[in-house]
């Protein structure tokens, strides 16, 4: 049982890393991520807190005040 538990959080996970830029640029105040990442561009160069609009979506809640303040100083 642990091992299909394990397959299916893996498989819903890959699914939602192929979907998450369309799903934060909706959910963006402008409904498109800015600046604009090109998918076939370095996942690692271009996601997660390498941009500032999936920065703050990654960002706990409890330092999301200081991240709106600066959020290149700061640091979880």
């Amino acid at each position: 049982m642990n091992a299909a538990a394990g397959a299916a959080r893996s498989e819903d996970i890959s699914s939602l890393k192929e979907a998450i830029l369309g799903y934060a640029a909706v959910h963006s105040p402008e409904g498109e991520l800015r600046p604009q990442i090109n998918p076939s561009s370095s996942k690692s160069d271009t996601r997660g807190f390498n941009h500032l609009m999936l920065a703050r979506l990654l960002c706990p809640i409890q330092y999301l005040d200081q991240f709106d303040e600066n959020p290149e100083r700061c640091v979880y």
